[in-house]
């Protein structure tokens, strides 16, 4: 049971993620995999087929099922689909995974002050957290699970000593978070648990146990529950053959500039994405001499080693994207809640740090004084709402250029100024970006005007999950456009000119409807028999 300290914390640290992530989340089109995620879920739904995910009636197996069934339990129980369902349960998952890092703090490092709740806020406060939090994609459930496993793991093999409940546990939320999103969760998981259990414990014995194998047969036992039905109807050299694809992809650049654009970007990005918190991680090189017992210790150690080993593989890997290394945000946001442990117990600030809380409050002020420079591009001066929180961000400003002196006052203020940072963003981009971006909303209305209520629609080299969703009708995918093939369709949705000829029983029906970059055609099928002459 949580005493009365614990319960006021984790209420506070809830009103806080619902006033971060709530507020516009309905706003803005689907992005990124955002449509897929929420079609296969609702295909799931419609056809009972909880093993194989589908999309437009096409095998799915890039990706496992959890997130999808998920959000087809979240779509039950809310009884509605729509753009706000689908990205509260990522919302929801950062809670849990804030308010998890900040009972395993407490219980861990002995915190007993309301202070507990640090980890967890500096968590829901990083940059890419917050972006991931308000999407309906995998990232936020799979780093959930991978945090879960992790302080799992060293909490009861640590702090409690128990050794086989430790590898059980943690591996079988492993499982739980292959089933998630594949085989990077094993990885995550080991490149922590080993360097730190092997070269830092030098507990090789531990390593090599009866209790970690008996951890790795539940951890598989989780994922084959899946694994071995779906196999079983699809083959199994079929999965691991779009698996391996989807690792291999990983390894090709992402931009024009190849491998050395990707290694010179890489850690600007990584450090803009966990700011402002990352560079309080310099406050770990102060001694605290005999102040940090073993267990911190410990735990400082863990955290690092899973950071210091993951993050270089990501930073030379040219397919990476920051994102990839979202699971172990959790870790450095115990990391930096270490470093910042002394200045919260009292300790005498660093001057730079104080300077360093000045120059983000000056950054702010200037950014507000330049706002007729560029508010005006997104309607800033005629929103009430935006205005408003201009000014809390101004004022916020002011606030840490005279007031950065003091620890936690200094860490407070930071944290105040992070939430009012998002909210006033979100205030006017995501209303903007619903104004000017609804690429699919708009085209998903352009083609339905064009086709009759009850017409079957086929999708022939578009694969846009987002399209189809605003669609909101059946859409089969078909590869070719065989006799067969179109015995399904009453019209066809393809590239512009990419059908244009005579091809057997189509003909185009209104004007090219655009979708973001790409021109779209749509063409009826005939029904009357005439030789095929397509590809």
């Amino acid at each position: 049971m949580m005493d009365a300290i614990a319960r006021r914390g984790m209420l506070l640290l809830f009103l806080f993620s619902l006033v971060l992530n709530l507020p516009y989340i309905n706003v803005r089109e689907f992005q990124g995999e955002e449509g897929r995620r929420v079609n296969i879920a609702v295909t799931m739904l419609q056809t009972g087929d909880w093993v194989i995910p589908h999309v437009e009636g096409a095998i799915y197996l890039k990706k496992p099922p959890f997130y999808n069934w998920v959000l087809a339990a979240f779509f039950t129980f809310t009884g509605t689909v729509s753009e706000a369902m689908a990205r509260v349960p990522s919302a929801l998952a950062a809670f849990f995974c804030a308010a998890a890092l900040s009972l395993f703090w407490r219980r861990s490092t002995g915190s007993s002050d309301s202070w507990f709740i640090l980890p967890g806020l500096v968590f829901l406060t990083f940059p890419d957290v917050m972006d991931k939090a308000v999407r309906s994609e995998i990232d936020m459930t799979f780093t959930l699970f991978i945090t879960l496993s992790l302080i799992a793991w060293f909490y009861l093999y640590e702090v409690k000593g128990r050794v086989f409940a430790a590898w059980i546990i943690s591996l079988a939320l492993v499982g739980v978070s292959t089933l998630t999103k594949g085989l990077q969760a094993p990885f995550f998981y080991y490149c922590t648990v080993m360097p730190y259990l092997l070269f830092y414990r030098r507990n090789a014995r531990g390593f090599f146990s009866l209790s970690h194998l008996v951890g790795i047969a539940a951890g598989s036992m989780v994922f084959l529950a899946w694994l071995v039905p779906v196999s079983q109807e699809v083959g199994l050299k079929s999965l691991v053959t779009v698996w391996m694809q989807e690792i291999l992809v990983r390894g090709e650049p992402l931009k024009k500039g190849g491998f050395w654009l990707h290694f010179i970007e890489f850690p600007f990005s990584y450090l803009a994405a966990y700011s402002p918190w990352v560079a309080f991680l310099l406050l770990l090189s102060r001694r605290e001499g005999e102040q940090a017992s073993t267990m911190k210790r410990n735990l400082a150690y863990f955290c690092a080693l899973g950071l210091v080993v993951s993050i270089p593989l990501y930073w030379v890997a040219p397919g990476a994207r920051l994102r990839y290394l979202l699971p172990l945000s959790g870790m450095l946001a115990l990391l930096i809640s270490m470093a910042m442990r002394a200045i919260l117990g009292g300790a005498r600030l660093s001057s730079w740090i104080a300077y360093f809380g000045k120059a983000v409050g000056a950054a702010l002020v200037v950014s507000v004084l330049a706002s007729p420079l560029w508010g005006q591009r997104f309607d800033l001066f005629g929103n009430a709402v935006s205005l408003g929180l201009m000014a809390g961000v101004f004022l916020a400003g002011i606030v840490l250029v005279i007031r950065s002196g003091e620890g936690k006052e200094l860490i407070r203020n930071l944290i105040v100024t992070v939430l009012l940072v998002k909210l006033f963003w979100a205030s006017f981009y995501f209303p903007y970006h619903a104004k000017f971006f609804s690429h699919y909303r708009d085209a998903a209305k352009e083609i339905n005007a064009l086709l009759p209520q009850r017409a079957s629609l086929c999708d022939y080299g578009i694969d846009n999950g987002h399209l189809v969703f605003y669609l909101e009708r059946p859409v089969t995918m078909v590869d070719t456009l065989t006799q067969d093939a179109l015995k399904r369709c009453d019209f066809v949705l393809a590239k512009e000119g990419s059908l244009d000829g005579p091809l057997y029983g189509l003909h185009r029906v209104g004007a090219p409807v655009k979708a973001r970059k790409s021109l779209l055609g749509l063409y009826e099928v005939s029904k009357q028999e005439r030789p095929f002459q397509g590809p």
